[in-house]
């Protein structure tokens, strides 16, 4: 078992940073097709992912995960996926739901709950995936 180190720590936090600005640039780019309701779940997400990333140093730092080098792997990898799937949807249900699982990641992440981070990976992979295009699919228009 190891602990998150400080350098560890800040590039967890600019990893959820940058998913808190892809929703902060999806709720710009759609503000005038989304309802009052939308608009402010959107908002109370994103504020929410932002104090995340920003407590995310602090309180990372002395997390013990098992395996570390391949969990912080994985964490890196599931929350660059699921920013690059904000910045491409239009679904406000779908930014809400990836945007919510990687709150649970994040909060996962801090608290050190393996378990956690292990269904938050799972599920932002599940919903990214569905956002990717299929292998030899043909474009629709």
């Amino acid at each position: 078992m190891s602990t998150i180190k400080k350098q560890d720590a800040k590039v967890l936090s600019g990893n959820f940073d940058a998913a808190a600005t892809a929703v902060s640039n999806y709720l710009i780019a759609n503000y005038a097709d989304l309802s009052a309701k939308e608009i402010e779940r959107i908002r109370s997400l994103r504020w929410t992912l932002f104090d995340l990333a920003e407590e995310m140093t602090q309180r990372a730092i002395g997390v013990v995960l098992d395996g570390l080098e391949g969990d912080l792997k994985a964490i890196t990898s599931a929350t660059e996926k699921a920013t690059a799937a904000v910045k491409k949807l239009k679904d406000v249900g779908k930014v809400v739901a990836i945007t919510s699982t990687l709150i649970d990641l994040a909060m996962s992440v801090t608290s050190g709950n393996i378990g956690g981070i292990a269904d938050a990976i799972g599920k932002l992979a599940d919903l990214v995936k569905k956002e990717e295009p299929k292998p030899n699919a043909k474009p629709t228009g």
